[in-house]
């Protein structure tokens, strides 16, 4: 009676295992799945080309020196000055 009592407890033991498994290769097939999505697919751009633009061009123009210096290698003045030409 013992012996099949503890067969029944391993019976239960490996199931419970096997359950468990399978639930931990279910999540980690779930969440490869999602981060793949969210690297790989392709999105639409957040912003609008012309809208891109502007933002850009308003951080030429009004932006500090450095803005200038950075994006053009020239200084705020010789980008007005051509920019204006």
């Amino acid at each position: 009676m013992d012996y099949q009592l503890s067969r029944n407890d391993d019976e239960d033991n490996a199931r419970k295992r096997r359950r468990i498994f399978v639930v931990h290769q279910v999540v980690t097939a779930v969440a490869i799945a999602v981060m793949w999505h969210e690297k790989h697919m392709v999105k639409e751009p957040r912003l609008d080309f012309s809208v891109a633009r502007q933002i850009y061009l308003r951080r030429l123009y009004y932006g500090s020196d450095r803005v200038c210096k950075d994006q053009l290698r020239l200084t705020k003045h010789c980008f007005l000055f051509y920019a204006l030409i």
